[in-house]
């Protein structure tokens, strides 16, 4: 009862308070994202009469975008199949847009390198179940280089426990040079972030990608359908996702020449960099 009496009073004042930064900053277009935010602010522009539209990174939208579709100019898409869930004459499918062109040109490592991380803040599950699998995988000393960018909650954690691991490894609280990241890395172990499925889908970066199961309702484009249409990721649910089974072992000991394939270009899964 209080989310609703929220609601009732907090969508038409911040309708109210959007009306008056589309006045003092005059846009041409609004596009919203998706989210709760975006709602007030295109409901405004319109009353406003500016074109609208709206980006979907996902497969599926969200409530918000659904009801957004109905009265902005064009829906953007990242997946063919999101046109099921939107007006189809205003859908246009333009992918998601990505920081690149190409990676930059990097001396490479001379071990095999792992590169982990879980969005700009960090992801506690990914954070504390590598350094529980990489445990498990002590062997691989001498071929494993890792890269695990933790966020900043989990950072003196997670270095501590790397202390006590036989991996060169690199830790960084946030990685500012992504790009080069990507490019150094034979192999990345991510949550499944719409831009950053993104990136790994235009440059062919062989991955793992943390399906965040519990996030399903607002993540239904799950890594596995991203996968149908690329050939070079695998999903960890989170049954495999740490101690012996791991499928950071996968069936092969670390090697270039079985880590990356070339890729297509396709769509992004779905997510953010919300902590998880």
């Amino acid at each position: 009862m209080r989310g609703l009496l929220d609601a009732l009073y907090g969508v038409p004042a911040s309708v109210v308070r959007s009306l008056a930064v589309i006045k003092k900053f005059r846009p041409d277009c609004v596009i919203g994202l998706g989210g709760y935010a975006s709602g007030p602010v295109l409901l405004a522009a319109k009353l406003g009469g500016i074109r609208c539209a709206i980006m979907e990174q996902n497969l599926r939208p969200g409530f918000t975008n659904k009801i957004l579709s109905r009265m902005v100019n064009r829906v953007f898409t990242s997946y063919g199949k999101s046109v099921e869930y939107f007006p189809r004459a205003r859908v246009i499918e333009t992918g998601n847009p990505v920081r690149w062109q190409k990676l930059p040109e990097v001396p490479r490592r001379d071990k095999f390198s792992l590169l982990v991380f879980g969005g700009s803040a960090g992801a506690r599950r990914i954070n504390f179940a590598v350094v529980d699998a990489l445990k498990q995988l002590t062997d691989l000393q001498s071929e494993l280089f890792v890269v695990h960018q933790t966020g900043e909650l989990d950072y003196a954690a997670i270095k501590e426990a790397y202390a006590t691991l036989p991996f060169e490894a690199e830790i960084a609280q946030f990685i500012d040079k992504m790009d080069e990241a990507y490019a150094r890395a034979d192999l990345v172990l991510c949550r499944a972030g719409a831009t950053t499925v993104a990136e790994l889908t235009a440059f062919g970066k062989a991955v793992s990608l943390r399906d965040l199961r519990s996030s399903a309702r607002q993540r239904p484009s799950s890594p596995r359908a991203w996968r149908r249409r690329n050939d070079f990721g695998s999903s960890i649910g989170r049954a495999n996702f740490v101690g012996e089974n791991s499928q950071l072992r996968g069936g092969s000991r670390p090697n270039r020449s079985n880590g990356v394939r070339r890729a297509r270009h396709g769509t992004p899964s779905s997510g953010g960099a919300n902590r998880r």
